[in-house]
């Protein structure tokens, strides 16, 4: 029996689905959630194997909520939207369908059929999802999720300052606070906007809007300095591509 989560921000659009589960002995629900604070626990937890996954909610949306999960192995996804203008990007990270609302019990037994095909043959498509998903990520992820003493903040990525790795955590700085957040950097690299973000070190991140200025520092070194007034060391090996970033290159 495969494991279903249903995630969408109304009410009826999950219980529906809910409804048009029943009776199918191949699939059990887990568990539903109505936004992205409460699914990626739920998803985290429960390990589904196949999300119902709406796309525009508030907050991050369904593309944007994928790439937060920290998930070995991500679940496949049937996403089911009112709106048709992301199919493309769906199918792109090897959405297994695309239901546009409102769709009725056939249409829906038809993608369920199709995932329980797909699922029998226990194809892990993490790989290919999660290289498009940060493909995606870098056009459109305005949103990260961050974990903090058992708390979930939801942060724009224009809200960050600067990213700097500390052991097994990642302190990500706003104007408002600082985020301890388990991740490595590069997970998180990975899921900023490039045009926006720029490694300066090993262990740091910084947001190019916020760049003040570049000082001289001992031995041939500079800092950073941002618009917070905090200071950044610019690695030696970063300040070519760094440089480069500043005079608008890529």
């Amino acid at each position: 029996m495969f494991r279903v989560a249903i995630i969408d921000d109304e009410p009826p659009a999950r219980k529906k689905i809910h409804k048009f589960l029943e009776g199918d002995a191949r699939f059990t629900v887990v568990g539903e959630a109505g936004g992205a604070n409460s699914a990626i626990p739920l998803i985290e937890g429960e390990q589904p194997d196949l999300l119902f996954l709406d796309i525009q909610m508030p907050g991050l949306n369904g593309f944007e909520l994928l790439a937060n999960l920290e998930m070995e192995t991500l679940p496949r996804v049937i996403f089911s939207t009112a709106y048709d203008n992301y199919a493309l990007d769906a199918f792109e990270i090897h959405a297994l369908d695309y239901l546009l609302k409102p769709f009725d019990m056939a249409r829906f037994r038809k993608a369920l059929d199709r995932a329980a095909a797909d699922l029998e043959k226990n194809r892990d498509l993490s790989g290919p999802m999660k290289a498009m998903l940060t493909d995606l990520g870098k056009r459109g992820v305005q949103r990260l999720l961050l974990r903090e003493g058992g708390k979930i903040f939801s942060v724009r990525t224009s809200e960050i300052i600067s990213l700097k790795a500390e052991e097994k955590y990642v302190r990500i700085q706003t104007a408002a606070r600082a985020y301890l957040h388990r991740a490595t950097l590069a997970g998180l690299e990975a899921k900023l906007d490039p045009a926006v973000f720029v490694r300066i070190h090993r262990s740091a991140i910084i947001n190019l809007d916020c760049f003040q200025q570049m000082e001289p520092a001992f031995h041939g070194d500079h800092v950073v300095l941002l618009s917070d007034g905090s200071k950044h060391k610019l690695g030696r090996n970063y300040k070519e591509h760094f440089l480069d970033r500043l005079e608008g290159g890529t």
